[in-house]
């Protein structure tokens, strides 16, 4: 039942990885803002990250990672279902 549990918490963080990725598409401070000023500055907004952008990145490595451990576990119960060995 162990692998069970490992695959609820890696379909969990997978999620809590896709809520908090939608933050670079609905909350207008991950991008870099336009400051202004005298002469044009082309590198602001969409692809340039600022600060807090960069640190919903790193969802990114939690969504694959609770993915992986999801699949895995999910690959040994039905091997285990099946008569293999797990």
């Amino acid at each position: 039942m162990e692998c069970q549990h490992r695959v609820d918490w890696g379909l969990l963080t997978f999620g809590m990885s896709i809520v908090t990725l939608s933050f670079l598409i609905t909350t207008p401070e991950t991008w870099v803002p336009n400051l202004g000023g005298d002469l044009p500055t082309p590198n602001y907004g969409f692809p340039y990250l600022s600060a807090a952008g960069r640190l919903i990145l790193k969802d990114i490595i939690m969504m694959a990672g609770g993915l992986t451990v999801a699949a895995e576990c999910a690959n040994r119960i039905l091997r285990r279902k099946a008569g293999g060995l797990a």
